[in-house]
């Protein structure tokens, strides 16, 4: 008897154990996590801790419960003899290839505490202006619901009652057709419009994981107003830095560039980055192979020029990365700025809308009445 309850003891705890397992497989990893991993493991090891112990430590400090376990799992995995880049590869969800590839490049050069650093830059940078970008969109995120409800409210409860009394006007107006059709719509044909908006949302994000598909939304990305240069700025800064530091910690120029290339995070930067490692290789210089793409500022094309003329790249892109970087900031305060017009101008038009749709009709009525 006792070994059966043993036993079911032991099941239940193999089942909190799975059903644990599985949760925590969902637990997001942000930034802000990414962050303080490299900044721990970046300060632990320049106070002298093998990577070992760096990993124990920071398996007890790190809260995510998820990277908790991914860095148990990187731990055994250089405990077997593998490098922290091997470890992490393993893992290519949570740490991207730009990240691995940086990694490496450390791990080979003997600078791994210097990589880790400037990508803490990096990864602070990009969590600053998330959460910037952030509490600038909550304002529209919350009047566009906002909006949505008062429009469905009017299309279920106000237009059918107001569409009993227009029965008698001869021709509607446009605006209120459409009123009328989206009120007819939503009531009769609910279902469907829902199916309708997750399968093309599903559809949207299964097209724009392809290669054809990554590239279009990129493109529209660079030239949407307002959104677009802050968009080519955090490639450029992210371009710039990079590469600027890789060339000072001796990396090879070519490789340095591959290895921006791949942590650009941008589809069209990365293809044109990496065909100019190709061209380094053919004795083209980069500033050349770059210069006929619109996706590079001048000023960049002409800095990099200027670096590869004077051997000093690195000097110039770390120039190039601090100009970049406080035009973004520029740009990103900028946003905020132009957001409430923006909102206020979509709500008035909204609500002119609704209003001609339902006070058009009733003139014609007061016409026909007084005729």
């Amino acid at each position: 008897i006792k070994k059966t309850r043993d036993e079911k003891i032991e099941n239940k705890e193999i089942s909190y154990k799975t059903i644990n397992n599985w949760l925590i497989s969902f637990t997001k990893i942000g930034v802000r996590d990414e962050l303080i991993f490299f900044q721990l493991y970046s300060s632990m090891l320049e106070a002298g801790l093998s990577n070992e112990k760096v990993l124990d430590s920071l398996a007890e400090q790190i809260e995510n419960p998820r990277l908790q376990k991914i860095i148990s799992n990187i731990s055994d995995k250089m405990f077997k003899g593998e490098s922290l880049s091997q470890g992490m590869s393993y893992h290519i969800d949570v740490f991207p290839e730009s990240t691995i590839s940086v990694i490496e490049a450390g791990e080979k050069s003997g600078k791994l505490v210097q990589v880790m650093k400037e990508l803490v830059i990096q990864l602070r940078q990009k969590n600053s202006i998330q959460e910037k970008i952030k509490s600038i969109m909550i304002y529209p995120a919350v009047v566009g619901v906002f909006m949505l409800i008062a429009v469905v409210a009017v299309l279920l409860f106000v237009v059918p009652k107001f569409e009993s009394i227009f029965g008698s006007v001869d021709e509607l107006p446009g605006p209120t057709k459409v009123l009328i059709a989206g009120s007819d719509l939503i009531i009769n044909y609910w279902f469907f419009l829902i199916a309708f908006v997750i399968f093309s949302v599903a559809s949207l994000k299964m097209f724009f994981r392809t290669k054809n598909g990554e590239t279009l939304w990129e493109y529209f990305l660079l030239n949407l107003p307002i959104i677009a240069p802050v968009y080519h700025l955090t490639i450029l800064v992210k371009i710039t830095r990079l590469l600027g530091f890789l060339l000072a910690s001796g990396v090879e120029l070519t490789e340095a560039v591959k290895i921006t290339a791949i942590a650009s995070g941008s589809g069209l930067f990365k293809d044109s980055l990496l065909l100019s490692a190709d061209d380094l290789s053919k004795g083209i210089m980069i500033s050349e192979s770059l210069a006929g793409n619109d996706i590079y500022p001048k000023m960049f094309i002409n800095l990099v020029s200027s670096g590869e003329k004077s051997a000093s790249l690195d000097l110039a892109m770390k120039n190039a990365a601090n100009f970049y970087s406080e035009d973004l900031e520029r740009h990103v305060a900028n946003l905020s700025k132009l957001i409430e017009p923006i909102i206020l101008i979509v709500i008035s038009g909204m609500a002119i809308f609704i209003i001609m749709a339902i006070y058009l009709p009733i003139l014609k009525l007061n016409d026909a009445i007084g005729g």
